[in-house]
């Protein structure tokens, strides 16, 4: 990196401090880990936008790290965030639990920066994938889906009791779906009927309203090969599902050429990294029976 581009993200980069951790605590940052020695005091020059961090104790005993813990962030450009770890916990202490004028001295001071380590941006391609995998997470949907705590982590507690007391506080808040409002406003009798029965009104809406971009084959992208197989019959559900889909694009009229070269791109996609050949014969059609796309005249 030469000294113009560094210059450039000191003033635009982020900055995480992350103080009295200990040592050897697993500490990652989006697709990035390391086991951290007695002086890493945190992370400098991250990239404006949304990050996950994460950490990991390592047990005294067996030297292994136990379950992750972590939160998103959606760093402003310059920004320094001050974290600091509780060590009778063994976990960060709450915001709240900081003293805000110790917090604006450490952001003042350059004393930790010899300390932190460079968000790597080399190689190149690790950033790019993180950035595509976030790139459509805003920073108000982040807040709507994590828990209210802020935090992500695995549940440890052994009974259901407290599992019940946690839900509340630190549970994952998923899309809401009314399927009682499966219909437009103002919707005929039989548009009621229809459209209760057939949920792609449904479908239309949360896919504009909701999820506005089309991110399947970036998702698609870190699935390991086997992540669709099943273990017994090694068939999956997507492949006809993806049939199905392309068989339609296909076969309707005055669809725009975007859809169709974005279609190209992804069949291409799945053959490379998967070798799926999603290419339907009249044979394949038979074999897709009920599953088979069904052409309508309208």
């Amino acid at each position: 990196m030469d000294q113009e581009t560094a210059n450039a993200l000191y003033e635009k980069g982020g900055f995480l401090l992350f103080l009295d951790a200990p040592e050897n605590l697993e500490f990652g940052i989006d697709y990035n880990s390391w086991n951290i020695g007695p002086r890493f005091k945190g992370v400098k020059l991250i990239p404006p936008g949304l990050h996950f961090i994460y950490y990991s104790v390592q047990d005294k005993t067996s030297q292994q790290h136990g379950l992750r813990s972590g939160f998103f962030h959606h760093f402003e450009a310059g920004e320094i965030l001050v974290k600091q770890w509780n060590p009778q916990i063994e976990e960060l202490f709450d915001d709240s639990e900081l003293d805000p004028e110790q917090c604006n001295r450490y952001r003042a001071g350059k004393y930790f920066d010899q300390f932190m380590g460079a968000y790597p941006l080399i190689p190149s391609d690790t950033y790019n994938t993180w950035l595509n995998l976030s790139s459509n997470l805003t920073k108000d949907l982040v807040e709507r889906l994590v828990p209210n705590s802020g935090k992500v982590s695995c549940v440890t507690g052994s009974s259901e009791d407290k599992l019940g007391e946690e839900k509340d506080e630190d549970g994952l808040e998923f899309t809401l779906i009314d399927l009682k409002k499966s219909f437009p406003e103002g919707a005929s009798g039989d548009q009621r009927t229809k459209y209760s029965l057939d949920k792609s009104y449904l479908l239309e809406t949360l896919l504009k309203n909701t999820y506005k971009s089309d991110v399947l084959t970036t998702q698609m992208k870190e699935c390991p090969k086997d992540f669709f197989i099943d273990v017994i019959s090694e068939n999956n559900f997507l492949v006809p599902t993806l049939k199905v889909l392309i068989r339609n694009i296909n076969e309707t009229k005055c669809v725009d050429t975007s859809v169709i070269s974005t279609l190209h791109e992804f069949q291409s996609f799945v053959s490379r990294k998967f070798e799926w050949y999603l290419a339907i014969d009249e044979e394949e059609e038979e074999e897709l029976g009920e599953d088979a796309p069904v052409v309508v005249e309208l």
